[in-house]
């Protein structure tokens, strides 16, 4: 399969599996938008732009390990899914992006489960102080895998960074920085 059909027609469906095929680009408009699961992991999508927002009653979202880029346009096709609680994203190259996990679980509050990893309170609370922070450029992002900084656009250069550990911010860090 490389596109995805018209399934207009099927009123009642609740769940659709598309994984394990060859789609590179995703219309969905012909989706009954009271689909509450849809399985498209395993793909070469790119994009999700335009293709998803009108199923607001998604609960379930698997885009794992495709070749989706730009979390940002990805995060605001998904923004109108107050529904959705488990989505998943690993192995695409937006989950590389700084600050991935926080910036997903800012923009989809709704989600409680992420890419196989539960949501806390102190994640939650972290995404928003991640933002913040990030948005007033008051620090730089360090790599999670290798721990070598990355300086974000609008950052100051030698600013505090967040920790490799979760991706979470420490009190700590934030205080420094905002003694300084």
């Amino acid at each position: 399969l490389t596109g995805v059909p018209d399934l207009s027609r099927f009123h009642f469906l609740r769940e659709l599996w598309l994984n394990n095929n060859k789609i590179r680009e995703l219309s969905c408009h012909s989706l009954n938008c009271c689909l509450t699961e849809l399985y498209l992991h395993n793909n070469n999508i790119k994009s999700i732009s335009g293709a998803l927002n009108h199923l607001t009653c998604l609960r379930l979202l698997f885009l794992h390990n495709n070749q989706i880029r730009g979390l940002e346009e990805t995060m605001h096709e998904l923004r109108r899914m107050q529904q959705l609680r488990t989505a998943t994203f690993f192995l695409n190259p937006i989950s590389h992006e700084p600050g991935y996990r926080l910036h997903v679980i800012h923009c989809l509050p709704s989600i409680q489960t992420l890419d196989g990893k539960g949501k806390s309170k102190v994640t939650e609370t972290s995404a928003w102080l991640f933002l913040i922070f990030l948005i007033m450029g008051l620090f730089a992002v360090r790599g999670e895998v290798s721990g070598e900084e990355e300086v974000l656009p609008g950052a100051q250069p030698g600013a505090t960074s967040r920790p490799a550990v979760c991706g979470l911010l420490q009190t700590g860090d934030i205080v420094h920085k905002l003694r300084a």
